[in-house]
């Protein structure tokens, strides 16, 4: 898609998660805050985490599958550091729609992981080694900027 049409404030909508583990899907409202600058305007409650997300059309009916979980004890954490393994469940939860498919393959020896094989199958994510992925590791900024260009160069 050309660069010109991701950046119009009317082609993006808010992914918004609350720390109950609600979710919604909410138009902004665009506003230009200074000659050749738009915004983009929302409310959600401050407990809550949010993304921009590219959409032309979203029906009603149909809300994004939340890619973003919260811990099984009921916690959100939203200053923790995020790990690779749980930042490659959330990739492979989007790409997936929230249904990541049972792996027929065992990429690395310390882990067997569908949503690691999933985003592996993507190219955009790598093991530590060719042998190991290495998920309680935390997401270095190095990691992060190489998976950001990856996902620019396949979407």
């Amino acid at each position: 898609m050309p660069a010109t049409h991701f950046w119009q404030p009317s082609s993006l909508v808010v992914y918004i998660e609350y720390s109950d583990g609600t979710t919604e899907v909410k138009r902004g409202r665009n506003m230009g805050l200074e000659a050749g600058v738009q915004g983009l305007q929302f409310e959600a409650n401050p407990l809550a985490t949010f993304s921009l997300v590219y959409a032309l059309e979203v029906p009603k009916e149909k809300l994004l599958a939340a890619y973003i979980q919260g811990y099984p004890e009921g916690t959100f954490r939203p200053n923790a550091p995020v790990t690779r393994g749980q930042l490659t469940s959330m990739l492979a939860r989007f790409l997936t729609e929230g249904d990541i498919p049972v792996a027929t393959t065992v990429s690395f020896a310390d882990i067997r992981d569908d949503a690691i094989e999933v985003v592996k199958e993507k190219g955009l994510l790598t093991g530590t080694s060719a042998t190991t992925f290495n998920p309680s590791a935390p997401m270095t900024r190095a990691q992060m900027a190489t998976l950001v260009v990856r996902w620019m160069d396949r979407f």
